[in-house]
Order: structure tokens, then sequence, then C-alpha cells
């Protein structure tokens, strides 16, 4: 009779552990778009994106946790389905609102040819195992939406040609109204985000690459296309160099980039406040002709710059724009119209700095900037 029931029970187990294990293997699938399916495998190891069309954008509970309920069938989930999240709570203990989480994930993601975008917050957190992967997004793809390789660690992320946008912080909701959201690669490990300097990348949004590990873009890291970079896109990036033609750059685009050493943004019209505030190793910088404004501490902190040239068309340079930028010991203003030299604008530069300025307005210029510039500096007329 004990025999009996052993062998029952040893059943019994062995049945329960194989319907456990049954359970455990299944592979996880679902939807991720109108038209584009999810694939986990059972080990949670790779995950495959396939299909046509956009993918369904997520919110972050990180940074918006209020506006979960904003989302439409269209964006069905507030986080990506494959993405497990560790939970935290921030505030007093009577006011323990916000919801904030981390990604505990480590995928091989695989995305197939037809997905023409990827969701805001679709990888936000994950990473392979060893941080080895390259992922190369098909040429399909054209928009990259906010916070899509937030908080990533992969080795390498190649953008595609036909990208056009790299969208920030903005997704549509069922009320039609704009929320913000994570950069696109703000906070994202990967050193390598490869773009080609054939690319159709116009659009570079605000927060796109802040606070970011990333350092090269391509060979030159060259975006010739791109004619818009938001407030704030490379902040406190690790980009050694950027070369920017034709874009517009906004405010703080450049902000504490303390690794970058060499920028060409002759595209902008307008060096707008703190552009390159912090830059302590910026030693060369292209400014064009098309630029008319130098913003309030564009340059503040720039310790290794040496010298300048202040285009033909700048009428006005803005408070604190060079303040303690201790090495420029050589400005070179080639404008005539130069009208305005705010408070502080050349305040602890180099004290034996010199101003090469038009002859015509030598008396006129020396008079306007020697308020704000070293008791010391001299003007040459040019």
């Amino acid at each position: 009779m004990k025999r009996i029931i052993s062998i029952v029970l040893s059943l019994i187990i062995f049945c329960t552990l194989f319907s456990a294990t049954t359970v455990s293997a299944k592979v996880k699938k679902g939807k991720c778009g109108k038209n584009i399916t999810y694939t986990l495998s059972s080990d949670k190891s790779k995950l495959t994106i396939s299909g046509k069309g956009e993918m369904y954008n997520y919110l972050s509970l990180e940074s918006y946790p209020r506006y979960a309920s904003a989302f439409d069938e269209n964006n069905r989930k507030c986080l990506p389905p494959w993405v497990e999240f560790e939970r935290f709570f921030e505030g007093y203990e009577n006011e323990r609102n916000e919801i904030w989480e981390w990604g505990q994930n480590n995928y091989t993601v695989s995305v197939g040819k037809g997905i023409t975008s990827i969701g805001a917050n679709a990888f936000y957190g994950l990473e392979d195992s060893k941080s080895q992967q390259v992922i190369t997004l098909p040429n399909t793809v054209k928009t990259i939406y906010g916070g899509a390789f937030s908080c990533s660690a992969f080795k390498t992320i190649v953008i595609p040609d036909n990208v056009r946008k790299i969208s920030s912080e903005v997704v549509y909701y069922k009320d039609n109204t704009v929320y913000p959201m994570l950069g696109s690669f703000e906070c994202c490990a990967s050193k390598n985000i490869k773009i080609s300097e054939k690319s159709k990348l116009k659009t570079i949004d605000c927060n796109a690459f802040k606070n970011s590990d990333v350092n090269y873009i391509n060979k030159n890291n060259s975006l010739p296309k791109v004619t818009y970079v938001g407030e704030s896109a490379f902040y406190d990036a690790d980009i050694p160099n950027i070369s920017l033609p034709k874009a517009e750059v906004y405010k703080s685009a450049f902000k504490y980039c303390r690794k970058l050493k060499k920028a060409d943004v002759s595209g902008t019209k307008k060096i707008r406040a703190y552009t390159f505030l912090g830059c302590k190793k910026l030693k060369d910088v292209k400014l064009g002709n098309k630029l008319v404004w130098i913003g309030t501490e564009s340059f503040k902190g720039c310790k290794t710059l040496e010298s300048i040239t202040i285009p033909k068309n700048v009428k006005e340079i803005k408070d604190n724009a060079f303040m303690n930028a201790t090495k420029l010991k050589t400005v070179i203003i080639k404008s005539k119209k130069l009208k305005t030299v705010c408070t502080g604008a050349f305040e602890n530069v180099n004290k034996n700095v010199v101003f090469k300025v038009p002859k015509s307005k030598l008396k006129q210029y020396k008079a306007l900037i020697s308020p704000n510039a070293p008791k010391t500096a001299k003007f040459v007329g040019i």
C-alpha cells in the first residue's frame, strides 16, 4: 500500500514539475503595433520584433506616471510588454505619489524589415547580458521616438540612412495633447550610435543624447543634413567632436559636454544661452556668417578655448557669454554691425587678451567692449 501511495505521489510531483516547466517554457508573444508582433524566447534571452508599420508608443512611469490614463487603444500599454521593471517610490512618507522604475532585462534584440518607427520607450533599460550586441535597425525605420533606447546598454546601435527624425519628448495621445518624454537615447550607455554622413536625418530633438555615453557617430562625427538640434540635445554627452554645418542649434545643446574639443555650428543663426557652457576642453569652434547673436553664458567656462572668430553679421553678445574662458587670448571680430556687448561678456578671460576689430570701428568697439573685459585688454584695428 505504501509503495502504491509513493508511486502516486511521485507521479503527482512529476506532473506538477512537468506542468510548471511547460508553462515557463512558453514563448511570450503579442502585438506591439497594428501590424507588428513581438516574440520573447522562453529563456527571455531574445526579443524579435517583426511586421510592418509603426510600433506602439509606451509610457515611462519613471518620467510621467500621472499621464498613464491618457493612452488610447493605439498605444495599448503604459510599458512595453517585454520589459520588467523594479519599481521604487520617491517623495516624503506621506506624499509617495511618484513611481520610478529601472529595467532588469538582458535581451538580444532583433528588429525586422518593414518596421517604420521605434516606439517611445520601446527598449528602455534593455541590454544584452554582456553589452556586446550590435543592433542594426532596418532601413525602413524613419522615426525613433522619445525614450526608445533610453537607459539601455548595447555595444553599438546602427541608425539607418532613412531615419529623418530622432524625436525626443513628444508623443500624441487620444486627447490630442503632446506630452514630454525622455530623449530617444537619453542616458544610453552605448558609446557607438552610428549615423552615416549620407544619412537623411534632419531633426535631432531636445534631450536626444542627453547624459549619454555616445562618443562615436561616424568617422568625423559629421551630420551634414541635420537642420535642427533641439534644447539640451547633447547635454553632458561624451561626444569629443561634432560637425553640424546646416543646423539651427538650440539652448544648452552641448552644455557640460566635458570631452568636446571641436564643434562646427556654422549653420546656426544664434548661439543660444548655455550652448557650450562648461565645455572645458573645447578648443576649436566654427561659427558662420548667418550668426547674428551670441547668447548668455554660451561659452562660459570653456577653459581651453584660446581663440574665437566672431562673424560679420553678429549684432549682440549677451551677458557672461565668454566668462571664465580663462585661456581666451585672441578675439577676432569681423562684424561691423556689433551694437551690444552685455555685462561680463569677456569677464575673467586671459588678462592679455587681444581684440582684433575692423579699423573703422576701433574706437567705438573699444568703448563698447572695455567695460566687460580685463582692464589690460588690447585693441587692434585690422
